[in-house]
C-alpha cells in the first residue's frame, strides 16, 4: 500500500497539507459489510497476513485547505 512509504512525511492534497503519522491498525469491525451487516473473517485475515493488520494511515492538517474531486496526492518531504 502506498500509505505505508508515507509515515512521517508531509503529502499535498489540493491545497492543503497533511502530516502522515502512523500506520492505521485494524480491528475486526473490518469484517462487516456496513450493507447487510454479514461477517467476513477473511477480510482481517487478509490484512494481517498481508499489512501486519494495518491498513491506511493517521495523520494530522498542517496547512488548512481545499480538497476536490480528482486532486492528486504529492509527496513534499
Amino acid at each position: 500500500m502506498p500509505e505505508e512509504d508515507w509515515i512521517g512525511r508531509t503529502l499535498r492534497i489540493g491545497t492543503t497539507r497533511i502530516r502522515v503519522d502512523r500506520r492505521d491498525r485494524r480491528c475486526v469491525v473490518v469484517n462487516v459489510d456496513p450493507r447487510t451487516g454479514r461477517r467476513a473473517p477473511a477480510v482481517l485475515r487478509r490484512i494481517g497476513r498481508e499489512h501486519d493488520t494495518c491498513l491506511g494511515a493517521y495523520g494530522a492538517t498542517v496547512e488548512p485547505g481545499t480538497v476536490g474531486a480528482g486532486d492528486g496526492v504529492v509527496v513534499l518531504a
